[in-house]
């Protein structure tokens, strides 16, 4: 299908900032932002992406999409709702792939709601730039940066999440943030993270974004944003809920983009877990400007993460089969 309005993808590490710059954008009368949809990661393989699939398969995929974007991905009710609208799309639209679907849904769901560009969030969705850049040429990233050692806090502080939004996270996801967390894991998935985004940097339409930039000179740094997309900056794209922090709960009526407290990792961190990130981040920490503190873990610490680790990554694997279409696609990113 032919399509002339701009698709944004917003992504990075997860914990840098990407739902914040899906609300900034979601606030602009032509974009409409969606949840995060999980597409690349649990619905579709690199290797099938030009294959026909049957009406049914790509119809259960894009009720799928209905299913999360309707309910929210921790809350999905199933695609029994949904199939019979999504087998007529299929149909009707002549879709073949899963790629196809997924934009269909995208256009189709934006126009749903008087908005003509989609804009979708999942921070995984870095490692499929390479197919949508060459796929879908009005594509346009938005790649967001952050401290790695701020990101680790956040990471580990997120299985707090449940109680800091009032409930509205299942349990099950929050035990599962809990045995993901392991400073080597989370280091090593930042890095793959930004290698992956990094290929593609002088593609003039991949924009990275520093979090740290768009907290302290939100305008700026959104006016840089929207002239990368093609629209133009509209105040009311700074007024978003100050939600979703690992450290402190939710309010209805804190607004804006909060400056962002850095250095909170220097007092909450422990030493091995600082020496850990830094020594695995050490080159992408000094191409993104994030200056070292060059603190040492002391040996107790630094042996006791080293142990955990094979039972860390055993039980994440465990929390986290559902999530993976292709276990072995993480562990090369991971440790290649």
């Amino acid at each position: 299908m032919d399509y002339q309005a701009p698709f944004v993808f917003v992504c990075g590490s997860s914990r840098s900032g990407t739902t914040l710059m899906s609300r900034v954008l979601g606030n602009h009368s032509q974009v409409h932002s969606f949840q995060e949809l999980h597409f690349f990661d649990e619905m579709y393989s690199p290797t099938a992406s030009v294959k026909p699939l049957s009406h049914d398969h790509l119809a259960n995929i894009m009720a799928t999409l209905r299913d999360i974007q309707r309910n929210g991905y921790f809350n999905r009710q199933g695609t029994a709702a949904f199939i019979a609208e999504s087998l007529d799309s299929v149909k009707t639209n002549s879709l073949r792939t899963p790629l196809e679907a997924l934009l269909h849904f995208l256009h189709s769901e934006s126009a749903e709601h008087s908005k003509s560009i989609p804009c979708e969030q999942t921070p995984q969705t870095v490692f499929a730039m390479e197919t949508l850049l060459k796929e879908l040429p009005q594509a346009r990233f938005v790649i967001m940066v952050r401290d790695p050692r701020e990101v680790l806090l956040s990471q580990k502080g997120k299985w707090k999440r449940r109680k800091l939004s009032g409930g509205k996270i299942p349990l099950m996801e929050s035990i599962r943030s809990r045995m993901n967390y392991h400073p080597s894991t989370i280091s090593r998935i930042w890095c793959a993270t930004y290698h992956s985004a990094l290929k593609h940097a002088e593609d003039p339409r991949v924009l990275f974004v520093k979090y740290e930039d768009l907290t302290e000179d939100p305008k700026k740094s959104v006016e840089q944003i929207c002239t990368h997309i093609g629209i133009p900056f509209e105040e009311s794209m700074l007024d978003v809920p100050i939600v979703g922090s690992s450290n402190f709960s939710d309010t209805a009526n804190d607004r804006g983009i909060s400056k962002s407290r850095k250095g909170k990792w220097m007092n909450e961190l422990n030493q091995a877990e600082i020496y850990i990130c830094e020594k695995l981040c050490n080159s992408l920490m000094l191409q993104f400007q994030y200056p070292q503190s060059n603190i040492k873990g002391s040996f107790l610490q630094l042996w006791f993460y080293k142990g955990i680790l094979p039972f860390q990554l055993a039980v994440a694997l465990l929390f986290n089969l559902k999530r993976l279409k292709d276990p072995v696609r993480l562990w090369k990113r991971l440790f290649n």
